[in-house]
């Protein structure tokens, strides 16, 4: 398991751009959150419970499971999520859920509050046995939990794994740092004049040289954030007079800032993803705490379809 914490802070961030459509998310899933086979899962889980049925979103995002429900008709939902922004942004789309903001391994719930507890790709964040034992007084007798998780073998993963070569691979080019520093040194020579000025300038436009071709090679292989990178900077460059230069180093270093946060969101998806057999040995847990738990079945995606996580099912029994 990763850092939850400082996980975290990385999805706030992932949120905050997602409710400002900042520009910087390059990086981003297709399709995931309206994905026609989670819709048709949740609509049946969702399904088999009244109107009335106490229903909490885990590691809900901006609504992950909570849209399927509040499109049902159901009312008494709450959405729990440890970014506020992901909360922020749920209720702003969803009127009348309750938002939570809370690590899903110490929820801030009395026994007995709800009669389904559902998850798509979050509580494991936290660690599954934490919040497992977090999840299991919070449901009333005879109340479910169904959750979806990362499988390490599945296409999720595989597509995390991929986004975060793509990512280390823009961060080795060490063409933000050059580029930064070629814009400082422009600024300090065009001020001064100074011969010692003119050469630290032409130094640092040598040392651009290898990091400007490297990221040249990978905007050629279709890396988008590479390309936007490059493109961003030569119109920079190229109108730098119009610029400030705050605004130039700012805008750079987002640039590196996001790229950097995704890598982590990427790994951390990696790092939450489980095996066949540590679902195996979660449900075990779970019986332990007094469920009866389903065999583990793989949440099916796509065409052709392809395995995207497991599916954890459980109902309170004790």
């Amino acid at each position: 398991m990763g850092d939850y914490q400082g996980a975290g802070s990385e999805w706030s961030r992932y949120w905050s751009g997602r409710a400002g459509n900042d520009s910087s998310e390059v990086y981003a899933f297709q399709g995931l959150e309206a994905d026609e086979e989670l819709k048709g899962f949740w609509k049946g889980v969702i399904s088999d419970f009244p109107k009335t049925a106490r229903i909490a979103d885990l590691a809900c995002g901006a609504g992950s499971v909570i849209r399927h429900a509040h499109a049902l008709g159901y009312s008494n939902l709450t959405g729990v999520d440890i970014s506020p922004d992901a909360i922020a942004l749920m209720q702003s789309r969803y009127r009348g859920v309750r938002g939570v903001v809370s690590n899903i391994g110490s929820l801030p719930f009395p026994e007995d509050s709800f009669d389904l507890l559902v998850s798509q790709f979050g509580f494991e964040y936290a660690g599954a046995t934490p919040s497992l034992e977090a999840i299991a007084p919070a449901l009333s007798k005879g109340g479910r939990f169904v959750g979806i998780v990362h499988m390490t073998e599945g296409a999720i993963a595989r597509e995390c794994r991929a986004n975060k070569a793509a990512c280390d691979a823009l961060e080795d080019t060490g063409f933000i740092p050059a580029a930064m520093r070629v814009f400082e040194a422009y600024d300090t020579a065009e001020r001064t004049g100074t011969d010692a000025d003119k050469r630290a300038l032409s130094a640092a436009l040598e040392g651009l040289e290898a990091p400007r071709q490297a990221i040249a090679d990978l905007a050629a292989k279709k890396h988008d954030l590479a390309g936007h990178t490059l493109s961003g900077t030569q119109i920079m460059f190229n109108r730098r007079r119009f610029y400030k230069l705050e605004d130039i180093l700012d805008w750079l270093q987002r640039v590196k800032d996001e790229n950097l946060a995704h890598a982590a969101r990427m790994q951390g998806m990696v790092d939450a993803s489980l095996t066949r057999e540590q679902v195996i040995d979660h449900l075990g847990r779970l019986k332990e705490l007094g469920f009866t738990a389903r065999e583990p079945e793989a949440m099916m995606q796509g065409s052709p379809a392809e395995p995207i996580g497991w599916i954890f099912d459980a109902t309170k029994t004790s």
